[in-house]
Formats: structure tokens, sequence, C-alpha cells
């Protein structure tokens, strides 16, 4: 686990396109949420590291920085579902709370809930091969150069009118 992929940057970039992307998520669930993750993500990573020293901010402090940090959102449902993977991926089950427990498996809903979207709108998963999913790093900070379309196909023929 690398906890530079969890700046407080990377963390506004998720609370914004949660957001974005899902609608019946208002502001304060946003923050929870995000907060939440961040948590358990840091309670891990002490967990594989123990001894470690890590500045573990307040949920003031945190509310605080992610309101003043304003970065764009994620450009594709996509990245932000890889960006969900990511943390997920980092967690270690053992380490956490029966209501950290509790509080991941909102993640788990809000992921299957993108899921189900996506295939409604495209008519196929979003890892399937014609989408941008491979393209995306996992990482809750998006690299410049990750396509702002969905679809490969979509992305390539942009490229090629540019």
């Amino acid at each position: 686990m690398k906890l530079n992929k969890f700046t407080i940057q990377g963390y506004n970039h998720f609370y914004r396109s949660l957001l974005r992307f899902c609608r019946d998520i208002n502001e304060t669930e946003a923050l929870e949420i995000t907060y939440k993750l961040y948590n358990a993500v840091i309670q891990s990573y002490r967990y594989k590291k123990p001894g470690v020293c890590i500045k573990e901010l307040s949920e003031d402090d945190f509310y605080e920085k992610i309101k003043n940090t304003n970065k764009p959102t994620y450009r594709t449902i996509i990245q932000l579902y890889r960006a969900m993977e990511t943390i997920v991926c980092n967690l270690v089950i053992k380490s956490l709370t029966n209501r950290q427990l509790f509080d991941i498996s909102k993640l788990f809903f809000i992921m299957d809930d993108i899921e189900l979207r996506f295939h409604k709108a495209y008519n196929m998963s979003i890892t399937d091969e014609r989408t941008i999913y491979y393209l995306c790093e996992g990482n809750l900070v998006f690299r410049r150069d990750e396509p702002g379309l969905c679809l490969l196909q979509d992305w390539q023929d942009y490229l090629a009118t540019i």
C-alpha cells in the first residue's frame, strides 16, 4: 500500500466526484463517506506498517481541507469506480471495526449502483475491454492523459479529430 495515493487532493477529487456522479448522495453524505474511507485507509496502513507515524486529520480539519481544496471531479464515472476499487484494495478488513465495516459496505452498494447504471447506459460491463477501464490508473488522483470519455472507440474517435 502506498499512502501517497491517498492525498487530500485525491480525497477532494473523490468527494466532488461522488457529488457529480452519484445522484442520491448529498454534500453531507459525501463528506461523511469520504472521511470514513480516509480513516479506514489510515487504520489499514497502520496495521500493515506498525509503528509508522502518520498525521491523521480530525473530522473538522478534514472537512475544512476538503471544502477549501478546489480540485476538479473525475472526468468519467469509470475514474470514480477505479478510485473506489483502489480504496477497497488498500483496506485490511481485519484491522477495521464493525462500524467501519458497515460504512465500507455502503461503498460496495455505491459501486454496485455504478456498475448497474453503466450497464444500462452502455449495455456492457464497466470493465469491458471496449471501455476505458484499463486506461485509468487505480488512484484517487487521475492522470491528465486519462480519457475523458467512457468508451474506448469514442475516445479513439475524439483523438483522431484533434
